[in-house]
């Protein structure tokens, strides 16, 4: 897990850095926005069960930001300025997300279960 969230976390700067050094660069940052959101929505697939069972609202919540962010990224990649700004957004709450689950990795230790 420590090395997946590192890799996240430095996939993020490196999108970002790309984003302002590269002229058409915009695109590495609309890509991982895309990436991210389609793999926690094909996650999200594979426990449909848990919508099922019974209505889990945080859960649903996620799921309809991330299908938001995953058509606002396809949207900006036509070159449309509200997406753009919205894209920015969300790649700033997934960085946030990154950084608190590399604090989460490192920071707490579970020796037991309960």
């Amino acid at each position: 897990m420590q090395t997946t969230v590192i890799v996240l976390v430095l996939a993020h700067a490196g999108s970002l850095m790309g984003a302002w050094l590269a002229p058409r660069g915009i695109h590495f940052l609309l890509g991982l926005n895309a990436v991210v959101a389609l793999a926690v929505l094909i996650y999200t697939a594979t426990r449909a069960r848990y919508i099922i069972a019974s209505v889990d609202w945080p859960y649903l919540g996620l799921i309809a930001f991330k299908i938001v962010a995953l058509s606002g990224a396809i949207w900006a990649f036509r070159d449309n300025r509200f997406a753009t700004i919205c894209s920015y957004i969300v790649f700033g709450l997934h960085a946030l997300a990154s950084v608190a689950a590399v604090i989460f990795a490192f920071a707490f230790k579970l020796n037991k279960l309960m």
